[in-house]
């Protein structure tokens, strides 16, 4: 909740979600803060300086045709992807359904962020988290089994 405690109550939980969501889709989320923008460009001038005192052995040709693979991503483009999710997944760390990400409102947002994190070749540090659920029955059965042998 909003004092950082934990409600097991399904009406207050329901409350809070239509409270954070009416939130995310009244206002303008279409702009890129200008702070995030900032730590953007810091994240990323550290790994282009390692990058330009790395030893390079071998010259690499560009192929012309690549260059279309350095153009913004299209809104289009973003659009088409969040379309692609599948319906009725296990949501990620970020706790949002494949079908909230496909409203427009928040298609506008991402694909501005996206456009960021790949003009600043950066992402942010949540993409790289992951949630991995053990399977517990197994578990209960091995820690039962190491409980008898010992």
């Amino acid at each position: 909740m909003d004092d950082g405690s934990v409600s097991h109550d399904p009406s207050e939980i329901l409350q809070r979600w239509k409270e954070e969501y009416s939130k995310l889709f009244s206002s303008d989320n279409t702009k890129v803060d200008s702070e995030f923008v900032e730590q953007m460009q810091n994240l990323n001038s550290q790994p282009e300086s390692e990058y330009e005192n790395l030893p390079v052995n071998q010259t690499f040709v560009y192929n012309t045709s690549t260059s279309e693979l350095n153009e913004p991503i299209s809104l289009d483009e973003t659009k088409r992807a969040l379309m692609s999710l599948k319906n009725g997944k296990a949501v990620g760390i970020n706790n949002l359904p494949n079908e909230i990400l496909k409203s427009d409102v928040l298609s506008k947002t991402l694909h501005e962020l996206f456009n960021v994190c790949f003009s600043y070749e950066s992402v942010p540090g949540p993409w790289c988290r992951s949630i991995i659920c053990p399977l517990l029955k197994k578990a209960r059965i091995s820690a039962t089994r190491w409980i008898t042998e010992a």
